[in-house]
């Protein structure tokens, strides 16, 4: 009798850890073929990194949805719809961590140039290195010019960021402070952390203080 129970926990047991293993392979390939399906159809491309990190975070839970055909054609059919709200929702979330009053709870207006803090890492003053989380700040910067310039946003590793850690890199030193030349602004970046980017296209400037104002119209000006 004991050998008959021993087996059948065992058997169960057995059964539970296949089933399981079962729901993490389904998982995991549901998982990669929504991300391709997201950077196929460009729908990355839309979003800022605070977008793709909730996106992220949904794929990443129990609620990550089952790849099926249904499931596929209601979810773009949706974000489709939804993908001019994604891009200027995307604008906001960038301009809330760039240039953002915390006191009237407004952003404010882009004008010739915006001072972002944190950029750099300075090692003793021997050698500078531009900090990951800085380069994705740029690179959304960077995503609304792209495309409300009709242009094709360049892949992240020849992004502005990346492109920018590679002339600090390289340069050394003593290319802190010089000016990095992007499509859309430029880039100087001090020894203290600190960047100031420079917009070079006051006509997209324009498109984008249209896109803040629409959804907050109490924006204020510029700072600098």
């Amino acid at each position: 009798m004991t050998d008959i129970i021993e087996r059948s926990l065992s058997a169960d047991r057995s059964a539970t850890r296949e089933a399981a293993l079962k729901r993490s392979i389904c998982r995991y390939a549901d998982r990669d073929i929504w991300t391709r399906l997201m950077n196929d159809t460009g729908m990355f491309t839309l979003m800022s990194e605070a977008q793709r990190k909730a996106w992220d975070t949904q794929l990443y839970s129990d609620d990550c949805p089952e790849i099926t055909l249904d499931n596929v054609i209601a979810t773009f059919r949706a974000l489709n719809a939804s993908k001019g709200e994604t891009f200027e929702q995307g604008v906001i979330d960038v301009f809330r961590n760039l240039s953002w009053d915390y006191k009237t709870h407004n952003p404010c207006l882009l004008g010739k140039k915006i001072i972002i803090d944190g950029v750099l890492d300075n090692h003793r003053g021997l050698y500078f290195s531009v900090r990951t989380y800085a380069q994705n700040r740029i690179d959304d910067l960077a995503r609304p010019f792209w495309i409300l310039d009709g242009k094709t946003i360049p892949d992240n590793r020849v992004s502005e960021g990346a492109s920018l850690s590679a002339f600090i890199s390289q340069g050394g030193a003593a290319s802190v402070g010089e000016v990095f030349i992007c499509e859309y602004f430029t880039i100087r970046a001090y020894k203290k952390g600190s960047a100031h980017i420079t917009f070079t296209r006051p006509d997209l400037v324009e498109k984008v203080n249209d896109i803040i104002a629409r959804h907050y119209p109490g924006a204020l000006p510029p700072v600098v």
